[in-house]
């Protein structure tokens, strides 16, 4: 188990809404995994963060028992909200304590094998699940902004970061296609960081 509690890469804010929030969902039926800065900290240099990535693995579909309990929580959103947002998009915005917290429900089969790639780490002391390697790169890669590809291109010259390289491309092209855009630019990291 990773110990994060004396790493200064992590914010200390976002880190204890996520050991708050860790608590909660340790206590529930569902599986969670928390990513953003504070798992990619764990594995490659870190970034700062003002907010707090989750992953819950409840229905998109019927996310009726995953926002009662966030609402023992005490996230604050608006239910209506969120149901559209998780509709369209598949995660929704909300917060505690002014912390902005993300929460996505899996809407696509790739979290299926992400859920196999998470880790064991502790926030603050709590134990919690965070996304490894593999599952961050695969995210990154997926939302394919120009931090976003920096975080990957960090985290493939972490020589201590192991990632299945075969099985993240795989999975890009079964999502996007061999055309997409991300493949060659996954193709041309990897040729200046692994090559």
């Amino acid at each position: 188990m990773v110990n994060s509690d004396s790493d200064e890469s992590l914010n200390l804010r976002p880190t204890r809404i996520a050991a708050e929030l860790g608590k909660v969902l340790e206590a529930s039926p569902f599986d969670y995994a928390f990513g953003g800065a504070l798992a990619l900290g764990l594995w490659t240099r870190a970034r700062g963060t003002e907010d707090v990535d989750v992953t819950i693995y409840a229905s998109a579909s019927d996310p009726d028992d995953c926002l009662n309990l966030l609402r023992t929580s005490d996230l604050d959103f608006v239910e209506s909200e969120a149901r559209e947002s998780i509709n369209e998009h598949g995660f929704f915005r909300a917060s505690l304590d002014s912390v902005t917290v993300d929460v996505f429900l899996p809407t696509i089969p790739v979290y299926e094998l992400c859920r196999q790639h998470r880790q064991r780490v502790e926030f603050l002391g709590q134990p919690v699940y965070v996304w490894g390697p593999l599952a961050i790169t695969i995210f990154k890669m997926m939302f394919f902004r120009t931090q976003d590809l920096l975080d990957v291109e960090n985290m493939l010259k972490t020589p201590s970061t192991q990632i299945d390289l075969g099985l993240v491309r795989e999975q890009l092209v079964d999502i996007f296609g061999q055309r997409d855009p991300r493949i060659s630019n996954w193709d041309e990291i990897v040729a200046r960081t692994r090559g």
